[in-house]
């Protein structure tokens, strides 16, 4: 027999050409023979009461074939029939199988497509910034420092706060005199007694943080007014800290004596408030040249001195706020023992006196 579509003999019972790949249909049993037609030969025409061939592929073959070849009745008669079954044509295995792979080949495009897709876009979102909040222009300091925050030491103007005396004649109340030195008009305006933090020791070493209840500025300097919690009749240490949120910063320490009779204008003290206040000339001027002589040791009396005078030391000691803790020597060997006030002020009293001529002083 011989292949449908290349038109190569082929053996018995052979399923594909080896030629041409084509399956070859096997002849039906009840089909009679016919003679193999040669390559190039043409079909029977229809009316001959020969079966004729229907397979594609030898009309294809057929047609090609010279017209001026004449049939072979007696061929067809012998041989039997290359007709195709009567399920119809079959498509060729190499076709067949070509279509199966285009298929195949655009779903694997298609997935291909949607995967490079997807990866793009979990690549956009993982590389997309975690904030989308545009970034404020300017300093980056300045735009990362929340708004309304305190000023740090740094944006401060640094002061010098010196306290000159300490007024007790409102005990608990006490007045601080000051002044603030290295900032202008406008920053010592700007500070109010909120802006000051401070904390208070006494003697015994115990500690409270107490509030400003006043600050003002004025030509002559500076008052702060606070409130103690510690009793009269000790030595009392302050520290005053000024908050840079104000635009300044500045700190002092101050060690100060209370008397037993502060608050009492009459007291028992010549001068009562002579470890606070600094006394200015004119405001000794009242006094007389026995007054004066006794203010002046008054200061040394507060912190326990005895005296090489009886006169001084019987009066001190019918004072009940009064102590003999130092010999003369003892005591004036020792520094420290009085504050900046009280020297001042010991040293204006000697002054006044010098200058009246007083018979209390050598």
């Amino acid at each position: 027999m011989f292949c449908t579509k290349c038109g190569t003999e082929l053996p018995q019972d052979t399923q594909f050409c080896p030629h041409c790949g084509a399956r070859v249909a096997q002849p039906a049993a009840h089909t009679a023979q016919v003679a193999p037609q040669e390559p190039g030969a043409v079909a029977p025409p229809s009316g001959t009461g020969l079966d004729a061939p229907v397979d594609m592929g030898a009309t294809r073959i057929a047609s090609t074939a010279p017209s001026d070849t004449a049939p072979n009745p007696m061929a067809d008669a012998t041989e039997p029939s290359q007709a195709a079954p009567a399920s119809g044509y079959e498509q060729p295995q190499s076709d067949r199988y070509g279509k199966k792979g285009k298929i195949i080949a655009g779903v694997v495009c298609a997935l291909a497509v949607v995967v490079v897709a997807a990866f793009a876009i979990w690549t956009l979102v993982l590389s997309r910034p975690a904030s989308t909040v545009e970034p404020v222009e300017g300093d980056s300091a300045a735009a990362a420092k929340p708004e309304g925050a305190d000023a740090t030491s740094a944006d401060a103007t640094a002061v010098t706060i010196t306290v000159h005396s300490i007024s007790t004649e409102d005990f608990p109340k006490l007045v601080l005199s000051m002044s603030v030195e290295g900032a202008d008009s406008d920053e010592l305006s700007a500070i109010s007694k909120d802006d000051f933090q401070l904390t208070e020791e006494s003697a015994a070493g115990d500690t409270a943080s107490v509030d400003a209840s006043s600050f003002v500025v004025s030509a002559d300097g500076c008052t702060l007014e606070y409130t103690t919690p510690f009793d009269a009749g000790t030595a009392h240490t302050l520290k005053i800290e000024l908050d840079a949120a104000s635009g300044c910063s500045g700190s002092a320490h101050i060690r100060f004596d209370v008397p037993e009779s502060a608050g009492d204008a009459g007291g028992d003290y010549i001068l009562p408030d002579s470890a606070t206040h600094r006394y200015s000339a004119s405001e000794l001027e009242g006094l007389s040249d026995y007054e004066l002589y006794i203010a002046r040791n008054e200061i040394f009396a507060r912190h326990g001195r005895g005296f090489a005078s009886e006169e001084l030391q019987s009066y001190f000691d019918s004072k009940d706020w009064y102590t003999r803790q130092y010999d003369p020597d003892e005591f004036d060997a020792q520094t420290g023992i009085l504050n900046d006030t009280e020297i001042a002020n010991s040293e204006t009293i000697r002054s006044v006196e010098q200058a009246r001529g007083s018979s209390y002083v050598s």
